[in-house]
C-alpha cells in the first residue's frame, strides 16, 4: 500500500527505517503520475516486506518538493539510511522503477 506523506513525520522516516523508502512525488492533475500510480501500487504490495512506498502531493506539500529540486512530476527518490539512494523523473515501465529502486 501507498501511503501518503506530508510534512509531519517526513525527516523522522527517512532517519528511523531500516527499509529502503520509496518516495512519488506527484500531482492529481498529472496524467504521468496517474498512469504510474498503478505501477508504484503493485511493487509497494508485491515488496511490502523489502521496501516502504509513500507519494507526496507537490501541491499540498511544495516545500518537500522544494528540497529535493522536484522540478517535473512524477518524480521517484528512494532513500535508504536517510540518505537519497537514486531518483528517476516519469520511469518508462515497471522494470525501470524496479532497478531504480534495487
Amino acid at each position: 500500500m501507498v501511503i501518503k506523506l506530508d510534512n509531519k513525520g517526513f525527516d523522522e522516516l527517512l532517519q528511523t527505517s531500516e527499509k529502503p523508502i520509496v518516495v512519488d512525488f506527484t500531482a492529481d492533475w498529472c496524467p504521468y503520475c496517474k498512469r504510474l500510480a498503478p505501477i508504484i501500487e503493485e511493487i509497494a504490495v508485491e515488496h511490502a516486506n523489502e521496501i516502504e512506498v509513500y507519494y507526496v502531493n507537490t501541491d499540498e506539500q511544495p516545500d518537500i518538493a522544494e528540497r529535493y529540486d522536484v522540478m517535473t512530476i512524477p518524480t521517484i527518490y528512494v532513500f535508504q539510511n536517510g540518505e537519497t539512494k537514486g531518483s528517476a523523473v516519469n520511469p518508462p515501465t515497471k522494470q525501470a522503477l524496479l532497478q531504480l529502486i534495487f
